[in-house]
């Protein structure tokens, strides 16, 4: 039969696990009253970093004439892309430059005339 003081030992023991469920309890109910308001502060806060950062890129860029266009304010053969260079070649310039793209890729000409 157990002593009186184990018996004691053991009921305190008892009652300071119930206690310290309770406080596990209570801590878990205000983390899953936090987590809503912490992720709308972090949606806010990143939608907040967003503005500033195009802010800085629209200071910075301020008074500067965008690089891909011309003195004239049109775009540039660069900003138009492959599509109007391809549109202001004749299809045997397309073709030509269609295979030394594909020589260039992978080594390999088609034909001794190709080989210069």
């Amino acid at each position: 039969m157990p002593e009186a003081e184990d018996v004691d030992l053991l009921a305190a023991m008892e009652a300071k696990e119930k206690a310290l469920s309770a406080r596990v309890a209570e801590i878990e109910r205000e983390i899953r009253d936090l987590l809503p308001r912490l992720r709308a502060e972090r949606t806010r806060l990143r939608a907040e970093v967003t503005a500033l950062r195009g802010a800085i890129r629209a200071h910075r860029n301020a008074g500067k004439r965008p690089r891909r266009l011309d003195a004239e304010g049109n775009p540039s053969p660069q900003a138009m892309g492959g599509h109007a260079r391809a549109g202001s070649m004749t299809p045997e310039q397309r073709s030509s430059q269609a295979s030394k793209a594909a020589r260039a890729r992978w080594g390999s000409p088609r034909s001794d005339k190709d080989k210069k």
